[in-house]
């Protein structure tokens, strides 16, 4: 599915388990692939002018649900922001520092040209009670 989205507005997305890839492009629109887990009851896909938002949507008693992996296309100039418990998160080629929030754990990929570098130092705001993070930038591969 895809949808028109502003080139640097902001890409809010919510998905509890499984994997979210966020790639950005050089499109003025916002572009999801991927499957739902079992026992996810849809995927809800919302845009206006300033602001795309992408949840996949559980039943209020879910206890135990199959993994949603989404692979998602956004403006390069797009301001991120992933909601998860425990999803694994991959990000590349976008313009801006991500937001990342984990409720209970899970690994981030941040591919070479996301992270802005201000004389080497790299910082990323991650909220998690257990996470990793891996930095590729081509040549050392870093292991937080």
């Amino acid at each position: 599915e895809r949808r028109p989205a502003s080139k640097d507005g902001t890409v809010k997305i919510t998905n509890a388990v499984g994997s979210v890839r966020v790639v950005g492009w050089d499109q003025d629109s916002v572009a999801i692939t991927g499957t739902l887990g079992a026992g996810a009851e849809r995927l809800d896909f919302s845009t206006n002018e300033r602001e795309t938002r992408i949840r996949v949507l559980l039943p209020r008693d879910a206890h135990e649900v199959g993994e949603s992996d989404l692979e998602i296309r956004v403006p390069r100039g797009s301001h991120v922001a992933v909601r998860t418990s425990s999803a694994d998160i991959e990000i590349a080629d976008v313009n801006h520092l991500p937001i990342i929030e984990f409720l209970k754990g899970g690994h981030i990929v941040i591919a070479q040209g996301v992270i802005p570098c201000i004389n080497g130092d790299r910082t990323l705001p991650v909220e998690a009670a257990t996470s990793s993070i891996v930095f590729l930038d081509g040549i050392n591969d870093i292991v937080i």
